[in-house]
């Protein structure tokens, strides 16, 4: 995700490029920001009025009850957020700004995302109970607060925390970008070893597996298309040579849209590094 648009990279060509924009309406409601919190409850009240009306209009069976209730002055994300057609970001890492977030989804319930969680470990459960998702980088480290009567920082139990709690988790790494100088893409070689720091914290290997996959791809929107192999998905895949969590690990092929767009063999990068044995075909 970039911006506000989702975006899958294929080699060599630009054709569905975009596979979803705008899934997300970004909300601030931190704890540092008093007047900020009571803005947004007073858009989403006025919102939640809307409906309320709309809905009380379109039960009401007099024949002169007038016009619809008009919407204007009222945010048309905030009544997608409030509908459930659209899906609520929030930015929390800290555990007051997470229960923060907590207090809003509970008094607005709505389908939201929560990037950051490093303290999520320490309100799990209410977290599940809100129905938020987590975007989180399992290596992303929070210093514990000496000065607090609690336990705080960060956890290499996060994950497996918040799987307990049934929390759905996306993992990515603590760098999401691609830098195009040096070796394109080497950005993205972090990614497995976010998850196997979830797995080192108790995350079961095949929910980290999921996290990078299909509950990334149903957290984004875009679970119709990519995140897992299915009749009329987009056909993306690796084949390695051993355990994807294991650092030892090559990817040998790629496969992206049912074409092979990457051969290790064929790689100036890496193809010295434990060529494959080639077959001798007899005469």
């Amino acid at each position: 995700m970039a911006g506000n648009a989702v975006a899958k990279l294929t080699r060599g060509s630009l054709d569905g490029l975009l596979t979803a924009n705008g899934p997300w309406v970004s909300l601030s409601y931190t704890s540092t920001s008093p007047s900020g919190r009571r803005t947004l409850r007073e858009n989403l009240d006025k919102a939640r009025d809307h409906i309320r009306a709309t809905r009380d209009h379109a039960l009401d069976a007099d024949p002169d009850k007038g016009d619809a209730p008009s919407d204007k002055g009222v945010d048309k994300n905030h009544l997608a957020l409030l509908q459930g057609s659209k899906t609520a970001r929030f930015n929390a890492s800290g555990l007051k700004d997470l229960l923060a977030v907590c207090d809003f989804l509970e008094e607005y319930p709505m389908k939201a995302v929560v990037v950051g969680g490093q303290e999520a470990w320490a309100c799990a459960g209410r977290l599940g109970r809100t129905g938020a998702a987590l975007v989180i980088s399992p290596r992303a480290k929070r210093q514990a607060d000496s000065r607090l009567n609690r336990d705080s920082g960060w956890s290499i139990e996060n994950a497996a925390t918040l799987h307990a709690a049934g929390v759905p988790l996306a993992i990515i790494p603590q760098r999401a970008s691609i830098d195009r100088s040096g070796i394109a893409g080497r950005d993205l070689m972090a990614l497995a070893m976010e998850a196997t720091f979830a797995i080192r914290g108790g995350l079961p290997q095949k929910e980290a597996l999921r996290a990078l996959t299909v509950d990334a791809a149903k957290i984004l929107g875009v679970a119709e298309r990519v995140g897992s192999l299915e009749i009329g998905k987009d056909a993306d895949l690796i084949i390695c040579d051993g355990d994807l969590f294991d650092y030892r690990t090559f990817v040998q092929w790629a496969v992206v849209n049912g074409e092979v767009v990457y051969d290790k063999d064929t790689a100036p990068y890496f193809s010295h590094i434990r060529p494959r044995e080639q077959s001798v075909e007899e005469d």
